[in-house]
């Protein structure tokens, strides 16, 4: 089921979430890069799955040296939200 705007709303508004978002303007990032943003691992866990189900940022799966790494990055309909709250301040 699509999430409300007043779901995502109220998802902008809880802990950590825009800092995460804001983080992931300038490029994609592993967890453990975000994990600075963050309190706890579980928290940040908790928050990535919430903005990957609402669509507001994306998994991006990279193999380097015969390793796979996940990466996080904004989706087109995060920055969007980000550049509507920009405004707003």
């Amino acid at each position: 089921m699509k999430p409300s705007k007043e779901d995502t709303l109220r998802l902008i508004f809880e802990a950590y979430v825009l800092n995460i978002l804001r983080s992931l303007t300038d490029r994609p990032k592993r967890f453990s890069e975000l994990r600075k943003d963050v309190k706890t691992k579980r928290t940040l866990a908790l928050k990535l799955n919430k903005l990957l189900d609402y669509g507001l940022i994306e998994l991006v799966p990279l193999e380097t040296n015969k390793r796979y790494a996940n990466y996080y990055k904004l989706s087109e309909k995060g920055r969007i939200l980000l550049d509507k709250i920009k405004k707003l301040y």
